[in-house]
């Protein structure tokens, strides 16, 4: 029981600090979902235009989680100011629905994934020095619910290794 009750708090201090560090952030001129999957299946110009129109251009923390499920290939296809969007959304919302094991339907393990691929194709957002602190405290409780990540997770272990290493570098 304590060590459930430790990790709860964990959990909610990682909720806490993606709602106070990512606080107000917003679309903008960003790539949304909807446009994203739209650019995932080659769509026509006209037809990217009206998906980009369908995305909501709200503060994050505002976004219903049934907007989380409205593409197939989230993060591949966003820009880095979706990136910073869309990320924090999606670790709160699955910290918040259900972080006990590790699945695709799962959103804070789409967000582990999503920052494994954008370190790999060096598409990581230029973010503060704050919001890198709270993905770090996110890593470091994922690491301690799946302490034995293996290459059929969303990250090999060795990416998530890299990961770890290059946020430890931003907050130095």
């Amino acid at each position: 029981m304590g060590r459930n009750n430790d990790i709860e708090t964990r959990v909610r201090r990682v909720i806490d600090l993606m709602h106070s560090c990512f606080a107000g952030v917003v679309l903008e001129d960003g790539i949304g979902l909807r446009e994203a999957e739209a650019l995932s299946l080659y769509e026509p110009v006209d037809a990217v235009m009206r998906a980009r129109a369908a995305d909501l251009r709200i503060p994050w923390e505002d976004l219903p989680a049934s907007e989380l499920n409205v593409c197939n290939t989230p993060f591949i296809f966003l820009d880095k100011r979706g990136f910073t969007f869309y990320l924090p959304a999606y670790i709160v919302t699955g910290l918040a629905s259900g972080w006990r094991t590790p699945g695709p339907e799962q959103h804070h393990w789409v967000a582990l994934e999503a920052l494994a691929i954008a370190v790999r194709y060096g598409r990581l957002p230029n973010f503060s020095k704050p919001q890198w602190g709270a993905i770090k405290q996110f890593l470091l409780l994922l690491e301690e619910l799946a302490p034995d990540l293996t290459i059929s997770d969303p990250c090999s272990a060795g990416e998530f290794v890299a990961l770890r290493q290059l946020v430890s570098a931003k907050l130095h």
